[in-house]
């Protein structure tokens, strides 16, 4: 959770007051049994432990009073899980969309 709050206030993120769309895709360390030298090898979907919804539960909590000032502005969540590619670090990409600040509460 502190990653994620670090990485959204040094990106400028500030409170919303409107809908917010989020977009989550996390990224897990590659597996030795996933790992060989001869053939390329794609980040593939992740269908292991830790559960989608907690993931999402966790970003989202994460981003409280950063990108939004309650998470129950968010109305539409992706969640993504991912094994890395060959080469790549584990990480958590999170994208926002605000809507309109007119939506009724």
């Amino acid at each position: 959770k502190a990653a994620v709050q670090l990485a959204a206030s040094n990106a400028g993120a500030s409170p919303s007051y409107g809908p917010v769309e989020m977009r989550i895709a996390m990224y897990f360390q590659r597996p030795k049994s996933l790992t060989w030298k001869s053939r390329p090898m794609p980040a593939v979907p992740c269908v292991k432990r830790p559960d989608w919804d907690n993931c999402g539960k966790a970003v989202c909590d994460a981003l409280n009073s950063i990108a939004y000032v309650d998470d129950s502005q968010v109305y539409r969540v992706v969640v993504e899980k991912w094994i890395c590619a060959g080469g790549e670090s584990p990480r958590c990409v999170v994208e926002l969309t605000y809507g309109d600040a007119s939506c009724p509460t």
